[in-house]
């Protein structure tokens, strides 16, 4: 039981947890030990598969119950992790076994070190999985599974760990065949290690699946919005050449107007002088549209951009990458007072045959890294957040670039490289 418990807490390290989680895995322990110590095992002993299926299962249900009690997730992820528990102790056990059958517990001096020899071999059967399993979940910082394929795995999970393991202890005592008993238990640790492989494959597969589709509706929403907001600066545009030529003739002396109509005219002038001309159509629209977000927000964008320099990528891309760029820096300058520096640069020039992106700000709080990337500091859902980030290195990523984050006394800086198709003159917007 005390196996169990501890696999099934070995990788629900990325599970959110419930209140007073100390006390919730301590209670749990109790009542999984407690029950264990209660439990009638004379039949189990007299080799009774049906009665000892029943009182494993109840180990199974009891370990999944109590993982529920101290995680704030589905019942299927948390049926992940008690299957895993309950996969590596049986692998334990077959491992065990194989000792056994070999003789290695015969030549003990004492037999409390069986125990101790039992206990270490655990130790390392689950620190050697925990370090080849726990980077399938550590990249996309979540468990992740789907309810029916699941229930499937883990009913072949608990036959092969309760009925097959049952049967060898049947064998065991009634056929001393040695070489048959090691190669049962060869067969167990094997299929143990089989199962666990599938179910984080499983787990895997789940997660980018889910990932793909979150970051093709986010492209699809930043599609969207990129051409509502072209249309928007377009219609800014010509009105702003519509109120150039109301000025003129203001300056003519044809028309009065009254001072309300002179502060439209001035703030519509101000819009007029935020857009940019970087040289690319979509970089301009992305511009444009944070520097008026900043300037409503007191925050200063400075930027210095050769908008030509990104031929290579699509109007969508552009926008998605650098909306989630600014739009990070700007969550970030948002949280600072407004004397200590609000302001964000960012930079797009020419290296050779490489176009490189530099941004930075000043942050309340140096971030937490993850996987090369900045952990979210968003409290609903926590583990889904962070696919701006995501979506940015993937598309730095596609294009065959590099994206380098990282954050020192106060100041988060963003830096990213990627090739270019041909020459580029530099154009700069201020």
């Amino acid at each position: 039981m005390l196996e169990i418990f501890a696999g099934g807490h070995l990788f629900a390290g990325w599970n959110a947890r419930r209140s007073r989680f100390p006390w919730r895995v301590a209670l749990s322990a109790c009542c999984c030990l407690a029950w264990a110590y209660i439990v009638p095992m004379t039949s189990l002993l007299d080799g009774l598969v049906l009665y000892g299926s029943v009182v494993y299962g109840s180990f199974f249900i009891l370990i999944w119950g109590g993982l529920l009690f101290c995680y704030r997730e589905s019942p299927w992820v948390v049926l992940f992790n008690a299957v895993v528990g309950y996969t590596l102790q049986h692998g334990v056990s077959g491992l065990s076994d194989m000792l056994d059958y070999v003789g290695v517990y015969e030549i003990l001096p004492f037999p409390a070190l069986a125990i101790v020899l039992h206990l270490g071999l655990a130790a390392i059967l689950y620190a050697c999985c925990y370090r080849l399993l726990s980077p399938r979940i550590r990249r996309q910082g979540r468990v992740v599974v789907d309810s029916s394929a699941m229930l499937v795995l883990s009913t072949i999970a608990i036959l092969v760990d309760i009925v097959i393991g049952l049967f060898i202890m049947k064998l065991d005592e009634t056929d001393h065949n040695t070489g048959y008993l090691l190669l049962l238990a060869m067969y167990n640790v094997l299929v143990c290690m089989f199962l666990l492989y599938i179910l984080f494959t499983l787990v895997t597969n789940r997660g980018f699946e889910l990932e793909m589709r979150v970051m093709e509706g986010m492209l699809a929403e930043q599609r969207r919005q990129f051409e509502m907001t072209s249309r928007t600066i377009d219609l800014i545009n010509r009105k702003c050449h519509d109120l150039k030529y109301q000025i003129r003739r203001l300056g003519n002396g044809d028309v009065r107007v009254d001072r309300g109509a002179l502060r439209e005219l001035e703030n519509a002038v101000d819009i007029y002088d935020s857009t940019v001309d970087s040289g690319n159509r979509a970089l301009d629209v992305i511009l444009t549209e944070k520097r008026l977000l900043c300037d409503q927000r007191s925050i200063e964008l400075t930027c210095m951009a050769d908008g030509k320099a990104l031929s290579s990528l699509e109007d969508p891309e552009i926008y998605a990458l650098f909306g989630n760029i600014l739009d990070n820096a700007i969550e970030a300058v948002e949280r600072l007072p407004q004397s200590a520096g609000r302001d964000i640069t960012l930079i797009v020039r020419r290296q050779g045959v490489m176009v490189s992106i530099h941004e930075e700000n000043r942050c309340a709080e140096t971030p937490r890294f993850h996987d090369g990337l900045p952990v979210t500091t968003k409290d609903n859902e926590p583990g889904w957040h962070g696919f701006g980030m995501r979506s940015i290195r993937s598309i730095v990523e596609g294009h065959g670039g590099v994206l380098t984050v990282g954050a020192e006394r106060g100041t988060f800086r963003l830096d990213a490289v990627l090739p270019i198709a041909a020459f580029t003159e530099t154009n700069q917007c201020r």
